[in-house]
């Protein structure tokens, strides 16, 4: 069934909270906010989530409003009519208009992930001794780190984790359960050390804030036990129990940017090399799994410049992360879905970070089976296939009346290869 504003109850499939910043009280301002203006864009890797609409303001009470005003917005289940995080941000952008006698006030709001970028370590020469876990270290840079003036770095952002007074670490796992020793310079972002941790950690290591907000990291190895399921597989033409049918499915493949080699120019002339997906990486604990791209689509070599990586390990960690995610054309995904398969039975929405199955036919998709063509890495126990595909965005909005809901979602792609700096 659609969602509708609250069936017989007549409540909006949304609230908004607008607030001051700090601590001021929050105000519900949904029925100042034609729906139809509304669009959250959510996201499941390191750029920014964001909320845009526009804010009626006929009796003028947001005259003040400036830059860093909260906003929250959430979304009635329509299952059990519980509240459920949609966006947690600062408005960075109102900008009042005066439309016939009225005022209009266009809000941008950017999401509380903003604040890894906004908090800067500044005691010089903070290093972690080696043998802790990665979690422990993430949890140190975030909950404990304290700079110079005996206020912890963090502070801003566990402000915001901490809901009901404690933050929820449960979605952060342990991808390396002995870290090597590390030093933390001063004038590193939140996100630049949090990301000298993860790309330690794991060749494939990954991260994002979601809108509780929570911090999820994972890897390739990791990726299918940690991250969410989509509410529903996808399948073009007819589909079954727990499957919808896209609107405006489209799979494109990227090929432009296929490298399966690299000459990794490292911190010296030794260590420079070049190095192809077949090569064997014997100072990592194994190679990249078969069949290889050099063979399947023959020779592109790129070039990489890693000035920190000072050792053949470092070097091969590099070209290693980097051919992983660009052995093979790159896939990108986009559908549509509007009204009650914006939703499954328990009330799960889409949301960037989750995975997703595609069934379609004339795309050579084949869900959890076997997908067409040839894949690089496919091969063996140690191989890895196409899907699922990671959500990396999921635009949603409201019609106006109805408020039925529409999701654009987005899939595949590239992730982000983290620095590959950051050793003792």
């Amino acid at each position: 069934m659609p969602v509708t504003p609250g069936g017989a109850t007549g409540v909006p499939p949304i609230q908004i909270l607008v607030g001051p910043p700090g601590n001021g009280t929050a105000q519900n301002v949904t029925n100042l906010i034609d729906l139809s203006t509304i669009e959250i864009e959510e996201t499941g890797n390191q750029e920014g989530a964001t909320f845009d609409a526009v804010l009626f303001d006929r009796s003028q009470l947001f005259s003040s409003m400036r830059g860093e005003w909260r906003l929250r917005a959430e979304w009635r289940n329509p299952t059990n009519g519980t509240w459920q995080p949609l966006f947690r941000g600062f408005i960075r952008e109102p900008s009042p208009e005066i439309i016939a006698i009225y005022g209009e006030n266009a809000i941008h709001a950017e999401d509380t992930g903003t604040l890894l970028d906004s908090a800067v370590i500044q005691t010089m020469g903070v290093t972690r001794a080696a043998g802790e876990s990665d979690k422990a270290r993430i949890q140190w840079l975030l909950g404990e780190l304290v700079g110079r003036d005996g206020v912890r770095v963090a502070q801003p952002l566990l402000a915001e984790m901490a809901s009901g007074g404690t933050v929820d670490w449960s979605k952060v796992q342990v991808l390396n359960a002995s870290m090597p020793r590390q030093t933390f310079p001063a004038r590193l972002s939140l996100r630049q050390a949090l990301e000298r941790i993860l790309s330690q950690a794991s060749d494939t290591a990954d991260y994002y804030l979601d809108h509780e907000p929570r911090l999820w990291t994972f890897d390739a190895d990791t990726m299918n036990s940690v991250l969410d399921i989509a509410p529903y597989t996808i399948r073009v033409g007819s589909p079954g129990a727990g499957e919808v049918a896209p609107e405006n499915l489209v799979v494109a493949w990227d090929s432009s940017n296929l490298w399966n080699g690299y000459f990794v120019r490292g911190a010296n002339a030794r260590v420079s090399k070049t190095y192809l997906d077949s090569d064997p990486f014997p100072a990592l604990s194994a190679p990249l799994p078969g069949p290889y791209s050099v063979q399947l689509f023959g020779r592109r070599i790129g070039m990489l410049s890693a000035p920190d990586a000072d050792t053949d390990a470092k070097v091969q960690r590099v070209a290693k992360a980097a051919l992983r995610d660009t052995r093979n054309p790159i896939p990108r995904v986009t559908f549509s879905l509007s009204e009650s398969s914006c939703y499954d039975a328990s009330g799960k929405r889409w949301r960037g970070g989750q995975r997703v199955f595609i069934h379609s036919a004339i795309h050579g998709l084949n869900g959890s089976g076997t997908d067409a063509g040839p894949w690089a890495g496919s091969g063996g126990s140690a191989g890895y296939l196409l899907q699922p595909f990671r959500i990396k965005r999921v635009t949603t909005r409201f019609a106006a009346g109805t408020g039925t809901m529409r999701v654009d979602v987005e899939a595949g792609g590239r992730r982000k290869v983290l620095y590959q700096g950051g050793g003792a």
